[in-house]
């Protein structure tokens, strides 16, 4: 009972302060980031977040969030714009790895490999946040809506494909007996992350004939 008070609770406060939000023209997601937020600084609600239904509820709505990214992506344009998408992601990507891992390994006093495992998981793009003010702004269709989405998608993916590396063979390379993921789990990970991308495509094809 509690749970499900707790959800309607969630979704209240959501909608409320969102309309509040798009009163002044900020997307209504911050609400729940707002609300997010608060309940990280105190929460007395530990007990049922922890629970087996919230963290299924939680990743649901993740898939949903990329199904949804998935959908606004137009694929012709974003072909037009592919060099400059992808020189643009390696460009942001070498720019946070660099000046991320020095703020870590000179502020916080952090090793190299560490300093840069953290700068790559900070440097994705929340394109579940960009989505919402995209559309606020009516931009998502635009030629720099599709440039934002295509450099957000392509520099998670390449993220994510570099942490899993990094995870699994450089810790070889510093003398550690064993690595944080094994063959096989990184094995499923980038099968998972293949299997995604080709769902994304078959729903943008699939929106097209539509």
């Amino acid at each position: 009972m509690n749970f499900f008070l707790f959800l309607g609770g969630i979704f209240l406060f959501s909608f409320l302060v969102g309309i509040l939000l798009e009163k002044i023209r900020v997307p209504w997601i911050f609400s729940a980031l707002i609300l997010g937020f608060v309940c990280g600084l105190y929460s007395p609600f530990k007990e049922i977040v922890s629970d087996q239904p919230f963290k299924f509820l939680a990743w649901l709505g993740m898939y949903f969030l990329l199904f949804l990214i998935g959908f606004e992506l137009e694929i012709e344009k974003i072909k037009k714009l592919g060099r400059f998408i992808v020189k643009s992601t390696f460009f942001i990507i070498l720019f946070e790895a660099f000046f991320g891992s020095l703020l870590v390994h000179f502020v916080f006093g952090c090793s190299w490999p560490i300093s840069i495992l953290v700068s790559l998981s900070f440097a994705t793009v929340g394109e579940a946040v960009l989505i919402p003010i995209l559309d606020e702004f009516n931009l998502t269709k635009t030629k720099l809506g599709q440039t934002i989405l295509g450099i957000g998608t392509l520099d998670d993916i390449i993220e994510v494909l570099l942490i899993v590396l990094i995870l699994t063979i450089v810790p070889f390379f510093f003398g550690f007996r064993e690595t944080v993921l094994n063959l096989e789990e990184a094995s499923i990970i980038l099968f998972s992350i293949f299997t995604l991308f080709v769902f994304t495509l078959g729903i943008i094809k699939f929106k097209k004939r539509v």
